[in-house]
C-alpha cells in the first residue's frame, strides 16, 4: 500500500486523503499543504491496484476499508486523540462511507467531494470488465500525450493535470504504461450505498462540482433524502 502525505506535526488532528477510480494518491496532495498549514497532519494513499500500490488477485471493499484503517495507523492520524477525517473524492468515498460503518470509533467524521449516492435501483454497475492488459507507449511523452480526464473535462491547472499524469504512469519493459490494474473490476461487486449511507453515525459533509457530471440534480435531491 502506498501511502504518501503525513505533512504535519505528531499529534495534531488527523486528515485522509482517499482518490477516485483508476487514481492515486496524488491526485489529492495539491491540498494537503493547505490541511497541513491549517493544523492538520496529513496523508493519502493509493488502494490496492492503483498507484504505486501493488496488484492483487481479487478486490474487495473490506480490503479496501482495511487499507483506510492501515494508513491511518501507518500515519500516526489518530494520535491526537481525535480520530481522523476522510476526505474522499468521487469512488473514494464508497470505501470512506464503508470504513465509517464498518468502525465508526475510528472515523471522526467525512468529506465527500463529488461521491454520489445513487438512489435504489440506480447503483452504479461498476466499469465494463477487462480482457486486455493496458497499453504500452514507446515513451513517457506518448503516454502523458494520451492521459484524460474521464468523465471528460476541461481543466485550466496544467500543472496539476500533469502531475497527476505522470503518478498514473509507470516504466516496463518496452516503454511506458498505467500504473491501474485493468482487471480489478473483474472480481469486485460494487457496494449498494443506498441500503448503507442512511446508517452513517459519523458528521459528514457532501460537496459537489459546480460542472460535476457525477452529481446530477436527481441524485443530489435523493442525498439530500438520506
Amino acid at each position: 500500500m502506498e501511502i504518501a502525505g503525513a505533512q504535519a506535526q505528531i499529534g495534531q488532528p488527523g486528515a485522509l486523503l482517499l482518490h477516485g477510480n483508476g487514481a492515486h494518491a496524488g491526485w489529492l496532495c495539491d491540498i494537503a499543504p493547505f490541511l497541513a498549514k491549517s493544523g492538520y497532519r496529513v496523508a493519502a494513499l493509493s488502494f490496492s491496484g492503483m498507484g504505486g500500490s501493488d496488484w492483487r488477485g481479487t478486490y474487495s471493499m473490506d480490503l479496501f476499508a482495511d487499507e483506510v484503517l492501515g494508513a491511518c495507523a501507518n500515519a500516526s492520524l489518530a494520535v491526537s486523540g481525535q480520530p481522523p477525517v476522510g476526505i474522499a473524492h468521487s469512488f473514494g468515498g464508497v470505501p470512506a462511507i464503508y470504513t465509517a460503518l464498518k468502525a465508526p470509533q475510528k472515523v471522526g467524521g467525512l468529506i465527500l467531494l463529488d461521491s454520489p449516492i445513487e438512489p435504489p435501483g440506480e447503483e452504479w454497475k461498476g466499469p465494463p470488465k477487462r480482457t486486455a492488459p493496458n497499453r504500452i507507449y514507446p515513451t513517457l511523452k506518448d503516454g502523458l500525450a494520451r492521459f484524460r480526464l474521464a468523465p471528460p473535462q476541461s481543466c485550466d491547472n496544467h500543472w496539476a493535470l500533469d502531475h497527476i499524469a505522470r503518478g498514473s504512469l509507470k516504466q516496463v519493459e518496452g516503454g511506458w504504461t498505467w500504473q491501474f490494474d485493468p482487471f480489478l473490476w473483474n472480481s469486485f461487486t460494487p457496494m449498494v450505498m443506498s441500503e448503507r449511507a442512511s446508517r452513517l453515525k459519523v458528521p459528514t459533509i457532501v460537496m459537489r462540482g459546480g460542472n460535476s457530471f457525477l452529481m446530477e440534480d436527481s441524485i443530489v435531491s435523493y442525498m439530500k433524502t438520506i
